[in-house]
């Protein structure tokens, strides 16, 4: 499974990391970059252990809750620098509401 928000939000990191000439920025876009490409990892995961294993419920709430916990690091560490936009916003808050969604779905597993 190739989460799509998962990887757009990845790419968009990298190219707004290449475009800019600042430091700063461009740190905080690879540390996005980093924590999407952890996010993706744990929502290839978690679909993994639904396409094996739904008796496997808790494994998959662990996984889909790492992702959120990777998406809301990005946030955070642009909200932790004084001063500077996060130009991730829209891309963030769409991935987030599919990571909640996930959540919900896996929740519902039995």
């Amino acid at each position: 499974m190739q989460p799509p928000e998962a990887i757009h939000s990845r790419a968009a990191a990298a190219r707004l990391a290449y475009s800019t000439h600042d430091r700063t920025m461009q740190n905080h876009l690879g540390a996005c970059r980093s924590a999407y490409n952890d996010a993706l990892g744990s929502l290839r995961a978690a679909a993994t252990l639904m396409k094996t294993s739904k008796d496997n419920r808790e494994a998959i709430i662990s996984d889909i809750s790492a992702a959120m916990r990777s998406v809301k690091t990005c946030e955070d560490n642009f909200r932790e620098a004084p001063g500077m936009a996060f130009p991730l916003r829209r891309v963030n808050n769409s991935l987030m509401k599919m990571v909640k969604n996930s959540l919900a779905i896996g929740s519902q597993l039995k």
